[in-house]
């Protein structure tokens, strides 16, 4: 009897029964879970369905360098969306190539334009569309066969384009302003003042590097000369915008020409610096 009660004992105070050798491990296990859960962004929590509507131009086709493909998208999406682009030949990166602006598509359903000009005549066999939340976390890939070719040449006409990519692209260049606009309001006065600084800084740059090349020798007039690897092909994009009838053209230009004048400026100081002061 007293070998009995001690077998019932054991088994009554035996872990793999009671489950409290298992509580503890349970419990780091949904802690962990919940932690992971936490971690997740919403974005790949929401529903998001992204799909390719039309492409132009379409089928086969050979271009004229400066041709754009552009591609329209519908989407329907819990959060806000951005979309990228990029073509492929035979799996690999197609040749360089300007693409769209990305703005920020508000939540719900929707219409969108994404679209690329190859700098370099070349050829695609697939174009690549990503789809971003607002901060830029890539949540799905879009894949379309194309098969077209850009070459060098010049269009006597414009070559026509279905009426959704006017409408899209009009309304993503709205979009882009409209966000600048804001932008610029959050800064106040302060973001005011410092595109006019920007903007000021383009005919102060021009001044600065004709007077440097114009009085520096040697040396120092090779120094003055690096900006010119930059702002030469800067104006020559902008001036190929500007007669695009792009609305963006000047973004570029104001953005980058500071630097060049910065680093002028600098420059200058420096050579004034090392220079000797005049005796009487």
């Amino acid at each position: 009897m007293n070998d009995r009660r001690l077998a019932v004992h054991r088994r009554q105070a035996s872990p793999a029964l009671d489950g409290t050798a298992t509580a503890g491990p349970r419990r780091a296990g949904l802690r962990w879970l919940l932690a992971a859960l936490a971690c997740v962004s919403p974005a790949v929590l929401a529903q998001v369905d992204v799909r390719i509507a039309a492409v132009d131009p379409e089928g086969s086709s050979s271009l004229i360098q400066g041709d754009p493909l552009s591609v329209r998208l519908t989407y329907q999406s819990d959060v806000p969306l951005r979309f990228s682009v990029a073509g492929y030949a035979n799996g690999s990166p197609g040749p360089a190539a300007r693409t769209n602006p990305a703005p920020v598509y508000p939540a719900g359903a929707g219409e969108a334009i994404v679209w690329l000009e190859p700098y370099e005549p070349g050829y695609l066999d697939e174009v690549r569309v990503k789809v971003h939340d607002e901060g830029w976390q890539e949540l799905d890939v879009l894949s379309q066969p194309v098969s077209l070719y850009w070459e060098r040449g010049s269009r006597a006409a414009t070559r026509p384009a279905p009426e959704w990519v006017a409408r899209l692209s009009a309304e993503q260049q709205g979009m882009v302003r409209q966000a600048v606009r804001a932008q610029t309001s959050a800064g106040g006065d302060g973001g005011s003042f410092l595109v006019l600084l920007m903007g000021w800084s383009i005919p102060a740059y021009v001044v600065l590097q004709v007077y440097m090349l114009s009085r520096f020798s040697g040396g120092w007039r090779k120094a003055a000369l690096v900006p010119l690897v930059l702002m030469i092909p800067l104006g020559l994009y902008t001036i190929f915008a500007l007669l695009a009838g792009s609305n963006l053209w000047p973004l570029m230009l104001l953005f980058l020409t500071p630097l060049a004048f910065l680093y002028l400026a600098v420059l200058g100081l420096v050579r004034l610096a090392g220079r000797p002061a005049a005796h009487d």
